[in-house]
């Protein structure tokens, strides 16, 4: 196995690749829900967001309120900060202790919370890297125990894992309270990567009460993922293997959870990176989708380990080709509501 700078800068590459692919996907979507009508009109103004003193930084979402809520880098773009855009001011969120911070999926809430990531000062005692560090400036491990937060009137709460793990991480918040994403708990994982990732993680929901929940993976997965959440408790997100814990195979199967019960949303194809990222009220989900059968499995892997040129291309960027080439964006229409109305009494 490789280590070094090289290695990580290389892995790191890739997975910025990934996630501006993949941010760049949902753009094109909302682009083209847009109507056409609109492409008419010349009245309107672009508006750039103040800056932390860094040269880079990106808003992902945007709520009733018209709070804008992001990231961005602090000067010489190395640390990343949770970012809040509010009324023409720049507001940073603030850290968990450690160097870095973000809000790195779309965060809809309407009464002041705020959720996402945050690193420790603490190394990760099995030396892991949790599936934050692809969202920082500098892209690359950084070894840091990683936890998803809760913020609200300029307080960052950590949001615990499960027993017996050391991680966790959030990416939405319903006007409820409730908080979704994934955390680890004390499973040792045959299905990890353990260059990177060596315990199980599962999709979970922090309630406003304080109790913490898990959604299960569909059967015969290992591992899933909540990626958002409305305000009827419905909850989207990913099922699969553990994989390097960020995407890939860890997103085999698109999700929905109905009352904590997993409910295959279906593919194009895909055997990975089938992830949903928004469900509104109405039921109707959006995410993107890998329509290839051949982005991760073993004999792709094997094939780009055996190769001569590792060293110079290493199996992520080996595959990151067909990624380009194969995601695609999707939407799921009316199957929630329809699920509710069948699951739910009226």
């Amino acid at each position: 196995m490789q280590t070094g700078s090289s290695v990580f800068g290389a892995k790191g590459d890739y997975m910025k690749s990934r996630i501006l692919i993949c941010m760049t996907a949902m753009t094109l979507f909302v682009a083209l829900a847009v109507p056409v009508r609109l492409a008419a009109q010349s009245n309107y103004s672009v508006v750039e967001l103040g800056e932390l003193g860094g040269t880079a930084g990106s808003a992902n979402g945007i709520n009733d309120r018209g709070w804008n809520t992001g990231t961005d880098n602090l000067p010489g773009d190395l640390t990343t900060v949770a970012t809040l855009w509010v009324n023409g001011s720049t507001v940073p969120l603030g850290n968990l202790g450690g160097l870095n911070s973000a809000v790195a999926w779309p965060v809809k809430n309407n009464n002041g919370v705020i959720v996402g990531i945050s690193e420790l000062p603490d190394a990760d005692p099995l030396g892991e890297n949790f599936s934050c560090w692809p969202f920082f400036a500098a892209g690359v491990p950084t070894g840091r125990i990683c936890k998803g937060f809760r913020w609200q009137n300029g307080l960052m709460t950590a949001l615990p894992p499960f027993p017996g793990g050391y991680s966790s991480y959030a990416t939405g918040v319903n006007n409820q309270g409730q908080v979704v994403g994934w955390a680890e708990n004390g499973v040792h994982d045959p299905t990890c990567d353990p260059s990177f990732q060596i315990l199980q993680f599962r999709a979970a929901i922090w309630q406003p009460t304080g109790t913490m929940q898990e959604l299960p993976p569909l059967p015969g997965d290992s591992t899933s993922a909540a990626t958002a959440i409305n305000d009827l408790g419905q909850v989207v997100g990913i099922s699969g293997d553990c994989g390097i814990a960020v995407g890939s195979v860890s997103a085999k199967h698109a999700v929905l959870w109905q009352n904590a019960i997993p409910i295959d949303l279906g593919n194009i194809g895909g055997d990975a990176w089938n992830t949903p990222t928004a469900i509104n009220n109405q039921g109707t989900i959006i995410g993107f989708q890998w329509r290839s059968s051949e982005c991760c499995s073993r004999s792709v892997r094997e094939q780009a380990l055996a190769a001569p040129t590792l060293s110079e291309t290493p199996v992520y960027k080996t595959i990151e080709p067909r990624v380009q080439e194969a995601l695609y964006t999707v939407k799921w229409v009316g199957i929630a509501a329809l699920i509710r109305s069948y699951r739910q009494p009226r």
